[in-house]
């Protein structure tokens, strides 16, 4: 490798030569923007930056781009591995503005997203003494014909029976914001939004007795000003 320093005016270093640069640095001047390069080739080449006690603070894979924090081996794109709490922090200090978490899908293309398809997926896992097996998720996914202007979506809430490793649907709100438990909603009843309990299901409400703790399951019926319960005529 050879280390090359430019003119005063461009007041450029790099290492190996400017025209294939393993590291280049340039303060830049006034018509021409500074930069940082590293392995612009793109050669399989490990980038590593360490910290007080910790190996690889930040670790970039050479052979994919995939970057780690906390560890060598990153096996995503991202991958933030740690002993002790591995905590994310957005924080924004503003009158108007808001922290926000944005997951954008489109087919190749890119084309138009399909009915079922996954848009974002939040599972958990956890370890079982050999393996790490998902407990649960989240999806969000279409949920109808997608096209310009419209895009229909559902949430759809996922857990692991005790005693397996395969996680199955167990509540879903679909985008006409009808709502299934261990079901598929209803999505029939035109004007009406619905609640389906699969299996063997039971609406239980387990309060002390005293005066306002009820339950009041209505059919045809509307709360009158004067504070009662009349049915619809």
């Amino acid at each position: 490798n050879k280390l090359y320093f430019r003119d005063e005016t461009n007041k450029d270093i790099y290492i190996n030569s400017p025209a294939a640069e393993t590291l280049g640095l340039s303060a830049g001047n006034a018509t021409t923007a500074g930069f940082v390069t590293i392995n612009e080739e793109g050669f399989d080449t490990d980038f590593r930056v360490e910290a007080s006690g910790v190996a690889n603070a930040l670790f970039v894979q050479g052979s994919d781009g995939a970057v780690g924090i906390g560890t060598d081996a990153p096996a995503e794109k991202l991958h933030i591995y740690g002993t002790s709490n591995v905590d994310l922090r957005m924080q924004i200090v503003a009158d108007a503005d808001v922290n926000r978490l944005q997951f954008y899908r489109a087919k190749a293309g890119p084309a138009v997203v399909t009915d079922n398809q996954d848009i974002v997926a939040i599972q958990g896992y956890g370890y079982d003494g050999s393996a790490y097996q998902e407990a649960a998720s989240i999806l969000m996914e279409v949920d109808g014909t997608a096209a310009s202007g419209d895009m229909p979506g559902r949430i759809a809430f996922y857990t692991t029976a005790d005693g397996g490793t395969t996680s199955s649907e167990a509540m879903r709100i679909d985008s006409a914001q009808n709502v299934g438990i261990n079901q598929v909603p209803f999505d029939t009843y035109a004007g009406y939004t619905t609640l389906r309990v699969g299996g063997s299901g039971m609406l239980m409400v387990d309060t002390a007795a005293a005066a306002g703790d009820v339950t009041i399951l209505g059919h045809n019926t509307h709360f009158d000003t004067d504070g009662s319960w009349e049915y619809v005529s």
